[in-house]
């Protein structure tokens, strides 16, 4: 059989892996437009060796479908998981102090206990969770010095994390050595009593919130502490009152996440606080990318993303080594490429073709099915084979162009100066020619993993169908993206990395100001760059919404990007005017500490830093409001027995776009070709979404 997979991100790679999982014979060409592949998780490498990114990417402790892919993955091309991807179990929450400090936190997670793979989503842990965050918030919460600690500040700080690990790790380990594959509720053989003594934790969650709150008058600190156990007490209450475990998730999608709190008693205050604010900001659920009004996520998304951090063992969540295009994409790239060989010699499955510099133009139904597709190939490779990868010294990485010498010399005065990713610029014009496949002779099933934004462009003839009726209700919104270089080590600038940290961990947060709402320290990045001396000293990632009224891609400003791109500047420049509170010690010219050419002074420094507004149609990310998840189609719901879906925006169980979402969803799209109905194998698909009576 030959598969076309329309679409090289995380969803299309997933479908890839897993088709070849059932079926190592199967034929798969990948399109792909541009030169590299990852979708929102594409990261290349620029000046000095730097890894530039989207945004903020990470593996969440749930990520069980994605981290089971990877292992396969690694164990095949030798590499290490651990060796790929850091643990970390840092936080850093505001306190309401002027100016504005944070207090160093672990999440509601441990280090101590297996990540676990088959069995990642265990709802027996979710008691033994809750009882680790209590007791983390309580002990575990030490307001961050403006500087270099003191020796009486670090001996605090490594004896209250030290109890608070030594505490919570023991209930972990309870909790571990208990748990139970759990079928998902309406199962046959459901285990009530797991469910049972995670809804016992609402009476004493209750009394920890109402002490938290009477403590909250003696430090800063105890109010960020009330705010965090009171959320969390105030969920599981909501789950009870709700029946969500015996009903399901969908119960709760007619309403925001903080209406859904305020009716279960939320406290005012904990309402108005960042902590309520987290996991929307880290899913940038704001409609249209406008934080300065609440989040517009929905009580089904937020409680999904909660109980699932809760049900699943090990770290709280990773962070990459080397950015996720070299740590995720690329070993996902050369597993299916370059296959191992069997002791025999073969393959021991086909390889994967990738088709580069193909943008997808049409999805045409004749008949019944899909007869041809339409691509616009903007350039061809020497040979038929583009190599989308390189290594000048900084290790096998994706460039931030095209290799041009790889390229037919025909073709080469075409695509150079063309942002091959930019839709704004290529539909006005973009070099190549056409080019269809027909059915029967380059494909037999179609696997569509293109994101929603760009369907009337690159498939306006599945319009009529439903699901693609469906799919045109969803909001998807502009990011923004920001990477900055800094001359001074942490400690200098007021981030202590000891005794706060482990040396794996890196500091981070998404409850800072708004639209930059999620900061991560990615010092330890700095190593694998290539940077002459003096090199920068500190790495930080800033991440949010971006606030845009985006023009329809066929209109006529094709500078949109660079317009947009310059409001992602001035956001940057004000954000850094008011950082004092996250990162102290850069004082009056924060601009002044930026990595950047001398004769540039003041924000015009942030011309030489890596900062992205992502506003095209394939980078924009897709939100959960309320009344959603009926509007996510399933993988196999046209009704073009030869075209299958795949992408974070269908319906996965897990209903948040993501990496996880976009990898599950590869899973179904394998399954739904091969026609299986088996999906006992996918990691927490029926965790909170019973089966339909």
């Amino acid at each position: 059989m030959k598969v076309a997979i329309l679409g090289g991100g995380p969803a299309g790679l997933a479908a890839a892996w897993h088709l070849l999982q059932q079926d190592p014979t199967v034929e798969i060409t990948v399109y792909q437009q541009g030169w590299r592949l990852g979708g929102k998780g594409a990261s290349s490498r620029g000046t000095n060796g730097r890894i530039e990114e989207h945004g903020i990417h990470l593996f969440g402790n749930f990520y069980g479908n994605a981290r089971r892919m990877l292992d396969a993955i690694y164990s095949e091309l030798d590499l290490s998981f651990d060796d790929e991807l850091a643990p970390n179990n840092l936080h850093l929450s505001p306190l309401p102090e002027v100016p504005a400090r944070f207090a160093s936190r672990v999440a509601a997670a441990s280090g101590s206990a297996d990540a676990g793979t088959e069995d990642n989503i265990q709802p027996s842990l979710i008691r033994a969770k809750l009882i680790e965050a209590v007791v983390e918030s309580f002990l575990g919460m030490t307001r961050l010095p403006d500087g270099p600690p003191t020796r009486r500040q670090a001996m605090s700080a490594r004896v209250r994390r030290s109890i608070a690990d030594r505490l919570a790790g023991n209930v972990i380990r309870r909790g571990t050595a208990s748990t139970v594959p759990t079928p998902a509720p309406g199962d046959p053989g459901q285990d009530a009593p797991d469910y049972a003594v995670a809804i016992r934790t609402v009476r004493w969650l209750g009394m920890a919130a109402r002490l938290a709150r009477w403590l909250a008058w003696m430090s800063p600190q105890a109010g960020a502490r009330h705010a965090q156990i009171d959320l969390l007490a105030t969920v599981m209450r909501g789950v009870k009152a709700d029946s969500v475990f015996e009903l399901g998730i969908a119960t709760l999608d007619d309403e925001t996440h903080l209406d859904w709190l305020a009716r279960h008693g939320a406290a005012s205050s904990t309402l108005m606080s960042p902590t309520a604010r987290a996991i929307p900001n880290i899913c940038f659920q704001y409609s249209g990318g406008d934080s300065s009004g609440p989040p517009t996520m929905s009580a089904a998304a937020f409680v999904m993303f909660l109980l699932r951090q809760l049900a699943a063992p090990g770290p709280n969540f990773w962070y990459f080594r080397r950015g996720t295009g070299e740590s995720v994409i690329l070993p996902l790239y050369d597993a299916l490429a370059s296959p191992p060989l069997s002791p025999h010699g073969a393959p021991v499955r086909r390889p994967v073709r990738f088709e580069f510099f193909t943008r997808v133009k049409d999805v045409v139904p004749e008949k019944g099915v899909v007869r041809r597709v339409v691509l616009r190939r903007h350039a061809s490779p020497i040979d038929g084979i583009y190599d989308p990868v390189v290594d000048d010294g900084t290790g096998r990485h994706w460039p931030a162009r095209p290799v041009l010498d790889r390229i037919e010399p025909s073709d080469r005065e075409g695509i150079e100066g063309v942002d091959l990713e930019d839709w704004y610029a290529l539909l006005h014009g973009e070099p190549g020619r056409d080019e269809t496949l027909e059915l029967g002779t380059d494909f037999d099933h179609v696997v569509l993993a293109i994101p929603p934004p760009t369907h009337r462009h690159s498939c306006p003839s599945l319009a009529g169908e439903q699901w693609s009726a469906q799919v045109a209700q969803t909001e998807w919104v502009s990011t923004c993206g920001v990477q900055l270089w800094l001359r001074s080590a942490g400690t200098d600038l007021g981030l202590p990395l000891h005794p706060y940290r482990t040396e794996a961990e890196r500091f981070s947060t998404a409850e800072w100001l708004d639209p930059l709402s999620c900061w991560v320290d990615f010092s330890d990045l700095l190593t694998e760059e290539d940077w002459p001396s003096p090199e920068p000293g500190t790495l930080v990632y800033f991440c949010g919404p971006l606030a845009t009224n985006a023009p329809d891609p066929a209109g006529p400003n094709i500078a949109y990007p660079d317009i947009a791109r310059g409001q992602a500047l001035l956001l940057t420049a004000s954000m850094l005017r008011s950082v004092a509170g996250l990162i102290p010690g850069l004082g009056a010219d924060p601009f002044g500490q930026l990595v950047a050419p001398d004769d540039l002074v003041g924000p015009a420094r942030l011309a030489s830093q890596h900062i992205r507004a992502n506003v095209t149609p394939t980078d924009r990310y897709g939100i959960s409001p309320p009344r959603s998840i009926g509007l996510r189609p399933r993988a196999d719901a046209s009704d073009l027995p030869n075209l299958t879906l795949a992408g974070d925006w269908l319906n996965t169980g897990l209903n948040i776009n993501s990496f996880e979402g976009a990898v599950i969803s590869g899973a179904l799209a394998a399954k739904a070709v091969n026609g299986s109905q088996d999906l006992d194998d996918i990691i927490g698909y029926r965790f909170l979404n019973p089966p339909p009576a």
